[in-house]
């Protein structure tokens, strides 16, 4: 920073924090997090410091160098994502104040029983263009295990310079759920999906368009719709994680 900052700590939800990470993006500043949002993403992975105090001091703490991304003309820290996430987040934002993540689950339920689905292209030189039927799609630097739709591979490995692309087919509110838990174990196990409405990579860049165009969300805030080109950014952040976190 050209204050000569060395720590910058973010206080609020992804969306104040990815904000902030884009302002640190390739500069010797660390960024610290005091989650204060619904979710809380970036800071559940990696883990932020126990209290706010130790962010600041670098008590027990100490940088880690992970990879961000390019989309949409914005940084992104977590995930962009399009279908069933996107719509069970950014049509919950009315309800988040009175049911915190709740809202989130109870507005996926709902976009799930729907049984909306799009078609999906998607470009990358690790695959070439692959054309699927999808419920939902999602673009993912970083990700906790609650990011259920984020889970297609065994781990997401935020200092690979890559990101890691899920795609999640299924009809009906009973095929959801099945998928859904299945994403979670194998999130918590450490292994990647097996189940054959899940496909996923890993890629340097990537192109998604959709047919109809769906509304694009980029670290819990929505930023516009499909097209959209996704761009690692290998080592370009510096975060502040507990010392004993891997």
């Amino acid at each position: 920073m050209r204050a000569g900052a060395e720590v910058v700590v973010a206080c609020g939800g992804d969306g104040t924090v990815s904000a902030v990470a884009g302002a640190l993006v390739d500069t010797p500043a660390a960024l610290g997090i005091i989650p204060r949002g619904t979710a809380n993403s970036v800071a559940a992975a990696p883990r932020r410091a126990e209290r706010p105090r130790e962010c600041v001091r670098g008590d027990r703490v100490g940088p880690r160098r992970l990879a961000a991304a390019r989309v949409a003309g914005r940084t992104m820290v977590l995930m962009a994502t399009i279908g069933l996430h996107a719509r069970a987040v950014t049509e919950a934002a009315g309800d988040k104040a009175a049911l915190g993540v709740l809202a989130y689950v109870t507005k996926g339920v709902e976009v799930a029983a729907s049984g909306e689905s799009f078609t999906a292209t998607v470009r990358a030189d690790e695959v070439g263009a692959v054309t699927l039927r999808l419920s939902s799609l999602t673009v993912a630097n970083l990700a906790p295990p609650h990011s259920l739709l984020a889970q297609g591979p065994d781990a997401l490995r935020p200092d690979d310079g890559k990101v890691d692309v899920t795609m999640v087919s299924f009809e009906g509110l009973i095929e959801a759920a099945v998928t859904a838990a299945h994403l979670l174990r194998s999130a918590l196990v450490g292994e990647p999906a097996t189940r054959e409405n899940v496909a996923w990579f890993r890629a340097a860049r990537v192109t998604v368009e959709a047919d109809p165009p769906q509304a694009l969300m980029v670290d819990g805030e929505a930023v516009g719709e499909t097209p959209f080109t996704v761009e690692a950014r290998p080592r370009s952040l510096r975060v502040l994680v507990p010392s004993g976190e891997g």
